[in-house]
């Protein structure tokens, strides 16, 4: 039997599941088929990759029907499982010591202390792909081949999105390459982790509930189509999509005929993407707009030059600038790591109390502040491979623990902060909260911008006082506090 028939054998029997079942039991699973997928993927063979793919769907609808919690006795390790010829995965009990579960991953780990805290420095498989090169410049390069003109910040703010569970809206006026942007990004997705809602009714919505809830990503192009589609005055599907943003799960009765009811539910826990056209006439209530990190295309003189000259050099070349096969291969694997495991990365910001001053205090700032903060936490877990990361046991699992750096805020506040004080002027509209958006946008043009040295100083702070042992490491992942490029 060659390796390819005993991974497939393996992912068979993972998907088998006993009578009872539970959610860390599920999860646990799934993640071992993905990893055997993930081989594959990083090898180029597209056609081993896709056998995966039945598994990894039962496996995920599995989810929404598992029972909560975990089976008694276990241990969620992938390196300490044995699986075995009836199906059944065998885990150590959980008396077996950190030092036992560390010496059966063939000295992989390295010891190290973080205050009272045993952890472990983990190998990490996707960084023998990029090694320490900047991912998000391999993607601007894709999207750049691919036909994408600028957008970059929108491009690197979309793509942290979706491979970190937030939701985001692209809009613009028409024509400005809102489309293109999201299906280039959600063409490097996994194809079964996306599920593409467009004109349909609210009946179609809810009887897919099973092929929505086996998806991470629900990608709305032309938001104001489904609301259309479903021809009542407050649509159901804007009732779910709020009620997804929410974070909650979204359960609507649905009469199938006379007397028969059925309940549909889309669990919580899916990343929405839309886009939106300026100039349609449907537009989001409050509510719903602030629970999205709300980008905007470029419309400047430069861009639309910028435009006007690549398809007049295009109409002569007749050819789109070659597609490198091997990064988009890598991109792809890439992607699909991080879709199914960004939840295994829990991220520290020192540098968030600093920045905070700059976000205005505004009636719905907390909103907009969480949408900084998740970004800040997407770019490190999109860079982990270039940041200091601990590797620790919490809860009987092994979690990765990303430090942000300084260029993680750099990049954020760049990119996303003029962004987020348009969007709050849009919503807090009282007069005291346009004062103070104002106040802040004066603050940056007296000081010159954020004084990044007072950020770093104040993090360093933090880093010394909780994780002594970490600063020297920690500093070695940074730029310097003067290099602010």
């Amino acid at each position: 039997m060659n390796r390819l028939q005993q991974d497939i054998g393996r992912a068979q029997l993972l998907a088998t599941l006993p009578d009872e079942f539970y959610k860390d039991e599920v999860k646990q699973r799934l993640a071992e088929v993905e990893e055997l997928r993930w081989k594959y993927r990083v090898a180029n063979n597209a056609f081993a990759a896709e056998l995966f793919v039945p598994h990894i769907t039962g496996l995920r609808q599995a989810l929404s029907k598992a029972r909560n919690g975990t089976r008694p006795r276990t241990v969620v390790s992938s390196s300490s499982q044995q699986l075995q010829s009836d199906g059944v995965l065998q885990y150590p009990t959980q008396d077996a010591s950190l030092e036992e579960r560390a010496e059966s991953d063939e000295g992989e780990q390295e010891p190290v202390q973080v205050e009272h805290l045993r952890v472990y420095t983990t190998h990490n498989p996707i960084q023998t792909t990029f090694g320490e090169s900047n991912i998000l410049e391999k993607l601007l390069e894709y999207t750049a081949s691919k036909g994408v003109i600028g957008e970059q910040g929108n491009i690197i703010l979309a793509a942290l999105c979706l491979t970190n569970g937030l939701h985001v809206g692209i809009e613009g006026p028409s024509g400005s390459g809102k489309s293109q942007i999201a299906n280039t990004l959600v063409d490097l997705m996994p194809t079964e982790a996306v599920y593409r809602l467009e004109l349909c009714t609210e009946s179609v919505l809810m009887n897919n509930t099973d092929a929505i809830n086996a998806c991470s990503i629900l990608y709305v192009p032309e938001l104001q189509k489904p609301y259309k589609g479903s021809g009542a005055k407050t649509p159901m599907i804007a009732e779910i999509i709020k009620t997804l943003t929410e974070g909650r799960d979204a359960t609507r009765k649905v009469t199938v005929k006379p007397g028969e009811v059925v309940e549909y539910t889309i669990h919580a826990g899916i990343a929405v993407m839309y886009t939106l056209a300026d100039e349609n006439a449907f537009k989001k209530d409050d509510e719903t707009a602030r629970r999205f990190i709300r980008l905007q295309t470029d419309t400047s003189e430069e861009h639309k030059s910028a435009v006007r000259d690549a398809k007049a050099q295009a109409a002569f070349h007749k050819q789109e600038q070659a597609v490198d096969a091997h990064v988009e291969a890598e991109l792809r694997s890439y992607m699909e790591y991080l879709v199914h495991h960004h939840g295994d990365f829990e991220v520290r910001d020192p540098f968030a109390a600093a920045i905070s001053e700059y976000i205005p205090l505004t009636q719905r700032s907390a909103s907009y502040q969480s949408h900084y903060n998740n970004l800040v936490a997407a770019a490190a877990r999109f860079n982990h491979n270039r940041r200091h990361t601990i590797a620790e046991i919490k809860d009987e699992r092994e979690v990765t623990t990303v430090f942000t750096a300084l260029e993680d805020h750099q990049l954020v506040f760049s990119l996303y902060h003029e962004q987020m004080l348009s969007a709050m002027e849009q919503i807090d509209r009282s007069e005291e909260d346009q004062q103070k958006i104002t106040a802040v946008r004066k603050r940056l043009e007296h000081e010159g911008g954020v004084q990044w040295d007072a950020c770093y100083i104040h993090a360093k702070a933090l880093m010394t006082q909780y994780f002594p042992e970490q600063v020297q490491r920690w500093e070695q992942k940074q730029h310097t506090p003067h290099d602010t490029t």
